[in-house]
């Protein structure tokens, strides 16, 4: 997760997917998406959505942060509940103890389905990924 506050920064907004930080792009190459399509700033598409791939500018209070998840497709993280306070921060995260892909199309069924599903499961482990040192 990526944090940005305590007096780093002062907005922070998404366009098409590209995080600004006071207007200028962030490099991120390590955010996956796993859905290619990039909703719209579009009031009949549900908020979810749009939050996702699209975030007005959003001014970060003193001693508070702004965090993102990397899997930003399926991330809870501060574009749905705001910035969070610095006292609510207990640790920082040290590495990625498990990273997995998106899961592939239908789910297996039976006893065939559980051991496809096992090896399913193993193929999707992102293992460049897995146990590597968080920046």
């Amino acid at each position: 997760v990526d944090g940005l506050g305590v007096g780093d920064i002062s907005d922070v907004a998404i366009r098409d997917r590209r995080v600004l930080i006071d207007g200028r792009p962030l490099d991120e190459p390590y955010a996956f998406y796993a859905d290619e399509r990039v909703w719209p700033d579009d009031p009949s598409i549900s908020p979810e959505r749009r939050r996702r791939d699209q975030l007005a500018p959003l001014t970060v209070p003193n001693a508070a942060f702004f965090v993102l998840g990397d899997n930003r497709d399926d991330s809870g993280d501060s574009r749905y509940w705001g910035t969070v306070p610095a006292s609510h921060i207990e640790g920082r995260a040290l590495l990625v103890s498990w990273s997995l892909a998106p899961r592939g199309s239908g789910a297996p069924s039976g006893w065939g389905g559980a051991w496809r599903s096992g090896r399913e499961l193993f193929h999707r482990v992102r293992w460049d990924r897995t146990l590597l040192p968080v920046r």
